[in-house]
């Protein structure tokens, strides 16, 4: 399905679906002390997910865009420690301001006569 720009209540504003694969990295660090000697641990675990939601982009003034996006993302269970599994997801809110070059120039070109 494709949308036109006739077809939009207002023709600089897009409404728009994202969606897709993502991952997430998760850092666990740990420290002891016992008897005097000291001990650390550090492990990296990678999720592997996936990411959707909507959002809005409209024109401000000439080039010139503001959007607005919502994402959900959730990723797989893993297992982080022995006898701890750990499912992660999250909501983001993602606010934007752009310039689009040659999108706000009025620039108009002159025919010559025949």
């Amino acid at each position: 399905m494709s949308v036109t720009h006739d077809s939009l209540a207002m023709p600089s504003t897009v409404l728009y679906a994202a969606g897709g694969f993502s991952q997430l990295n998760v850092r666990s660090m740990a420290s002891a002390t016992l008897a005097g000697a000291a001990a650390f641990t550090q492990r990296d675990t990678t999720f592997n997910g996936f990411t959707v939601g909507p959002g809005i982009e409209t024109v401000v003034t000439g080039g010139w865009t503001t959007r607005l996006e919502y994402r959900f993302s959730q990723f797989e269970q893993k297992d982080v420690l022995a006898g701890v599994s750990l499912q992660p997801s999250n909501h983001t809110i993602r606010a934007g301001l752009s310039y689009k070059f040659g999108m706000g120039s009025t620039t108009s070109t002159a025919r010559a006569e025949e």
